[in-house]
């Protein structure tokens, strides 16, 4: 019984209130015209006493009759209004709540690793100058955010090497393409530049975007065991069976990703080389 009450008493509010706004307004503005009128229009005055009253009345009857048919409208409209206001401001609590413990979360996957190896005998203890050559492809699953770096660790013979990076501008990728020609095959040889992913570092990296391109690290590998100096090492064997590589990409907040696996065999072709550059020469202007 309370909430019928509360309810009707709540639409004849919502009906009235504004009607007797009007009807009130109406009749001061009717009390004003006709004194004016009388006065101007003396013949008008007596039949024009009785509007005073009536004017606002009538205003207020068709006024009231018109609010009470749309109160219910009214009445639902403001409150869908405030639910709506309500429901906005607990969406733009609980997004600025997920903003503030949002992170970024880079993932990624290792398409190719090409692996080169030179001994390097002018070094004590002498090692193997290994370059490890990666095509990666990463992908924001989080907030926004930048790379700092990508570290590479490599993992041969049982043992852990931190590699140094380098930059893969003036290198590119032969590739070897089959062409059916009759009963038989040719192949031809093309040459792919290899983009640096490292080069759009300073972009920001958006929820769902994703990069793509190339790494060149190097590190120096010992030429023995260190357990048994008499053992020497193949590498070449070590990257086509056991070795595996570990790609941690660095963000603009300093934090560390889940590590990017590639794991052995590794292609030890020789397929990455660097654009061969003519020499610069310095021109000296000669005083006579």
């Amino acid at each position: 019984m309370r909430n019928f009450l509360s309810f009707y008493g709540r639409l004849l509010a919502t009906a009235f209130r504004p009607s007797w706004t009007i009807a009130d307004s109406l009749s001061t503005l009717v009390g004003l015209i006709i004194p004016l009128t009388g006065k101007y229009y003396p013949k008008w005055e007596s039949a024009m006493k009785d509007w005073t009253w009536q004017i606002p009345v009538a205003a207020l009857f068709v006024i009231a009759i018109v609010r009470i048919v749309i109160a219910p409208f009214l009445m639902y409209r403001a409150r869908e209004k405030k639910a709506d206001e309500t429901e906005e401001a607990i969406r733009s609590a609980l997004a600025q709540e997920q903003a503030k413990n949002a992170r970024p979360e880079v993932a990624g996957e290792i398409d190719e690793v090409h692996a080169e190896h030179a001994l390097n005998s002018h070094k004590r203890p002498i090692v193997y100058d290994c370059f490890l050559t990666v095509g990666l492809r990463i992908r924001n699953k989080g907030a926004a955010t930048t790379i700092e770096r990508y570290k590479l660790t490599l993992k041969s013979g049982g043992f852990s090497y931190e590699a140094s990076s380098l930059s893969v501008v003036d290198y590119y990728r032969e590739r070897v393409e089959l062409h059916r020609e009759g009963f038989g095959t040719t192949e031809s040889m093309s040459n792919e530049a290899l983009k640096d992913i490292e080069s759009d570092k300073g972009n920001l990296l958006t929820k769902g975007q994703h990069r793509e391109g190339w790494l060149r690290f190097f590190v120096a590998v010992p030429f023995t065991d260190v357990h048994d100096d008499i053992y020497m090492r193949n590498l070449e064997e070590e990257f086509e069976k056991d070795a595996e590589i570990i790609i941690t990409v660095v963000d603009g907040y300093g934090e560390s990703h889940p590590p990017i696996i590639g794991k052995a065999p590794f292609d030890t072709l020789q397929r990455i080389r660097r654009i061969k550059r003519p020499p610069r020469y310095t021109t000296h202007r000669i005083e006579q």
